[in-house]
């Protein structure tokens, strides 16, 4: 379960939306925030919609700024929740890689001495 909490302060002609996302559940989830108002930046996101990833039993922080003045309601709304889809364990996929070892040839060059300072790895 999600839950969405949201403090606005005003700033150089712009009302500063921090949003904290808190997250019950067991699982990891992948919140769509939004905000009713035009003019929301960053401007990258679409439609003026947010999508965060929220660990298991954590709360994560966000934010964007408004043209819309600090008691303007709601200044963002969480419009679903989502499981976050399965992705491989980042340790595992760099294993998975392998070791990383450019060619010797694009270090020294194909004219290098066979008695080249290359450390050995290169080798």
């Amino acid at each position: 379960m999600l839950s969405l909490t949201t403090t606005a302060t005003r700033e150089h002609d712009r009302t500063v939306v921090t949003c904290r996302l808190t997250n019950t559940g067991d699982a990891p989830r992948l919140a769509t925030l939004s905000s009713p108002h035009a003019a929301v930046t960053p401007s990258e996101h679409p439609e003026g919609t947010l999508r965060v990833r929220v660990p298991a039993r954590a709360t994560v922080g966000t934010g964007f700024t408004t043209a819309a003045p600090p008691d303007a309601e709601p200044l963002a709304t969480l419009n679903g929740d989502e499981p976050v889809p399965d992705s491989p364990d980042p340790a595992r996929l760099l294993d998975s890689l392998g070791g990383s070892r450019p060619p010797r040839r694009a270090l020294v060059g194909p004219e290098s001495p066979p008695d080249s300072v290359a450390p050995e790895w290169l080798s």
